[in-house]
Order: structure tokens, then sequence, then C-alpha cells
């Protein structure tokens, strides 16, 4: 009997084994971890999953979660906070249950999976992005360990001087673009032997008017490029990726 029911439970899949959704490693109580990080001088990073049915939650578990030497890496500087919002409840402790709900309306989530990392001093929030990352579990640690001696607030400033003008001048120009895509494929839906066309099917005839704007995009693109070459350290990686960006938009029309 004995032998049987040790057979038994170890062939049952591991999600049905664990107690919760939460990985090894992490909390479900956020309110426990900001104590725990004000006693200890750290940072709090808190990840909002959909553990059952996001895509992107599901690999970040797979490829970075799982892995002990995450947890292992940041525990000096980071407590870890799991907030769940399965399709099945089951999933979560009477904890979870009770306040992941109000913790996703408090920090506006928007998305799975969401990062927000908290100053275990005062429990303010000092960063969010998108929490998946691709690397695995060493990179995401040292990702994570950056974002420790990070100042936030040079880093805001510097993206205000360096960044902010070429993204408007790139959203105005975009804006542009559309309004005189929208005139090109109206004159086309105009002409008789269009009548009854949906507009989807003459978008082709925005094409040259596209086409005109690239000189303006590639421009956008040299600037950044330019910029990159002497902007601080902090925001050189985005500049260039703004222009990298830019310049295969810029081909992949070019061929067409």
């Amino acid at each position: 009997m004995k032998k049987s029911m040790l057979a038994l439970v170890a062939g049952l899949p591991l999600a049905l084994l664990a107690a919760t959704s939460t990985p090894k490693g992490f909390t479900d109580d956020l309110d426990a971890a900001l104590a725990r990080a004000k006693d200890g001088g750290k940072y709090v990073y808190a990840c909002f999953s959909g553990s059952d049915w996001c895509g992107w939650c599901i690999k970040l578990e797979e490829e970075v979660f799982s892995d002990d030497a995450f947890a292992a890496a940041v525990k000096d500087d980071y407590e870890l906070v799991f907030i769940d919002s399965p399709r099945d409840k089951t999933r979560l402790s009477d904890h979870a249950r009770a306040h992941n709900p109000e913790l996703v309306k408090k920090y506006k989530i928007r998305g799975f999976p969401s990062m927000v990392v908290l100053d275990g001093k005062d429990g303010s929030e000092v960063t969010r992005a998108s929490a998946y990352r691709r690397g695995g579990a060493a990179a995401y640690a040292e990702y994570l360990k950056k974002v420790r001696t990070t100042d936030f607030k040079k880093l805001a400033a510097l993206e205000k001087e360096w960044i902010a003008p070429l993204e408007a001048k790139y959203e105005a120009l975009m804006g542009e673009l559309n309004t005189a895509c929208g005139k090109a494929i109206d004159a086309e839906a105009a002409k008789p032997e269009n009548k009854g066309k949906r507009r989807e099917e003459l978008h082709g005839a925005a094409m040259p008017t596209v086409k005109t704007f690239l000189p303006r995009f590639s421009a956008i693109r040299d600037e950044a490029a330019e910029k990159a070459k002497t902007a601080p350290e902090e925001v050189r990686e985005k500049l260039g990726a703004l222009a990298k960006r830019l310049g295969s938009w810029v081909e992949s029309i070019e061929r067409q």
C-alpha cells in the first residue's frame, strides 16, 4: 500500500503537488515583503502574472523563476513577490485570493506579466516594466542588479533631454503620414472603378505617399544614431535602439 501510494504521488504533475502558484523563493504577501525589505535595506520586486493563461507569464516562470539560481542571485538586493491572477483560483493561497485583485487595481496593472519595483524604505515605486525579458535566469538577475543601482530621477531627466525630442518628432511625423495616407486612400476610393471596394483593399494606393516620407524618417534615424555616439551611457542604448527600429522600417518600405 505504501509503495503504491508513493508511485501515485510520483506520477502527479508538479503543478498539482504545489500548494500555490507562487514560485520558489517568492512570497504572495506584499506587506510582509515590504516589512522585510525595510529591515534589510532592500528593494521589492513584484511580478504580476496570469500563471495559467498568459503565454509570456508561463515562459517567464519556465525560463527564469523555475531556476533556483535566480532567487539566489538577487536575494541580497530584493524581496520577491508573486501577485497572480490565474483563471483557476485554487492556485492561490487564501491571502492571495483576498488581496491580489486590489493590488492589481492599486498599481494600475494593464498587462501581464508586469513588474513593479518598490523601495523598501517607504514603499515608493522605483520603476515598472514588462516583466518578461529574454536571456534566462542569469541575465534577468543581472538586469535587476542594474535596476538596483540606477538613479531613475537622473535617467528620467536624461531621457527628457536626449530621447523625448526625437520621439516627439517621430510621433508628429507619423501623424502627418497617417493623414496623408488617409487622403490618398480616399482619392482612390472615389474612383468609379473602385466603387464597392473595402478601404483595406486600397491600402496599396498609399504606398507612393509613404515613400515620399522616407527621407524625413531617415533624418530622425540618423539624428538618433548620431546622438548615440555622444550621449550619456544611461540613454545610449535606447537611442541606438530607436535608430535601429527606424532604419529597419525604412528599409522594409524601400524594398516594396
